[in-house]
C-alpha cells in the first residue's frame, strides 16, 4: 500500500502549514482567553476555499477526498483547537448534504457552505438522547406540505452562528429508532431559537448551544432522505464526525508534546 501523498496533497497541506503557523495558531491563547468566537480564523480558511475542501467542483468546492480534509483538520486543530473543532462540525452538515440531499438541496446549499458564506451544524443531541440515538424526543409532525417540529437540542457545536443546521427529529416514536427523520433547518426560520449556552473546558470561544424547536414549520423540500432514513442518516454522519475527532485529538496532542 502507498501511504505517499500526492502533488496535489503536498501542496495543499503546505499551504494549511503556512497559514496555521503563521496567522491561527498567534491567535490561539487569545481566543481562549477572550472566549469570542474565532472570526478571523474562520475568514482565513474560508478565503482559502478550506470548507470546500470535499464539496464537488460542480457546488463551489474543490472536489478533494476526505483524506486531505482528515490532514487539513488534524493541523488546524494543531495551531487552535477550537477553530478545528468548528471547522469539523461543519463537515456534520455537509456530509449528510452530499450523502442523502436531492440535487436542488445541493445546490441550494452547498454552494454558500463550501465557499465559507455560511457554516453548518448537526443537531440529535438532546437531554435524554445522545449515545442513545433512537431515544430522540424531538417530534415531527406532518403537515400538509411539511413538517412542525418541537424539542430541543443541546451541545450543538456551531450553534447560533451557523446558518444551516441538519436537524434529527421523531415521526413516530413507537417506532424507536425506525422513527427517525431528518430535516434541513434554516437559520431565522419562524419557530427556531437559541437558548442556553454550555461552556466547554478548553473550548470557552467554541459556539456550542441550546437549539428550541417550537411549533417550528419545514417544508416538504427540506426533508433530508425521506422518511425511513434518519437513523442511517445520523450513524453516518456520526462515522465522519468520529474521523474528525480522531485528527484533531492528534493536533491538540501534537501540539502540547511540542510545547513540552
Amino acid at each position: 500500500m502507498n501511504f505517499d501523498l500526492t502533488e496535489d496533497q503536498k501542496m495543499i497541506l503546505e499551504l494549511v502549514d503556512e497559514v496555521s503557523d503563521k496567522e491561527i495558531a498567534p491567535l490561539a491563547d487569545e481566543v481562549a482567553e477572550k472566549g469570542e468566537f474565532p472570526k478571523k480564523n474562520i475568514e482565513k480558511l474560508a478565503s482559502l476555499d478550506l470548507f470546500g475542501i470535499t464539496i464537488p467542483q460542480n457546488y463551489g468546492g474543490l472536489g478533494m477526498d476526505y483524506l486531505t480534509w482528515a490532514f487539513i483538520a488534524e493541523r488546524i486543530s494543531k495551531a487552535c483547537a477550537t477553530t478545528g473543532l468548528i471547522f469539523g462540525a461543519n463537515l456534520l452538515c455537509t456530509f449528510p448534504l452530499l450523502n442523502f440531499g436531492t440535487e436542488e438541496q445541493k445546490k441550494k446549499f452547498l454552494p454558500s457552505l463550501a465557499r465559507g458564506d455560511s457554516l453548518g451544524a448537526f443537531a440529535l443531541t438532546e437531554p435524554e438522547a445522545g449515545s442513545d440515538a433512537g431515544n430522540v424526543q424531538t417530534s415531527a409532525e406532518k403537515r400538509d406540505g411539511g413538517y412542525v417540529l418541537n424539542g430541543n437540542k443541546i451541545f450543538i457545536t456551531n450553534g447560533e452562528v451557523a446558518d444551516t443546521y441538519i436537524v434529527i427529529a421523531n415521526l413516530n416514536r413507537k417506532r424507536g429508532a425506525r422513527g427517525l427523520i431528518a430535516f434541513i433547518v434554516e437559520k431565522g426560520t419562524e419557530g427556531f431559537s437559541f437558548g442556553q449556552h454550555f461552556k466547554k473546558m478548553g473550548f470557552e470561544a467554541l459556539p456550542n448551544v441550546e437549539l428550541i424547536l417550537r411549533d417550528c414549520w419545514v417544508p416538504q423540500d427540506n426533508l433530508l432522505g425521506g422518511e425511513k432514513k434518519g437513523f442511517r442518516i445520523a450513524m453516518q454522519t456520526f462515522a465522519a464526525g468520529r474521523i474528525g475527532v480522531g485528527v484533531g485529538a492528534l493536533g491538540v496532542a501534537e501540539a502540547a508534546f511540542k510545547e513540552a
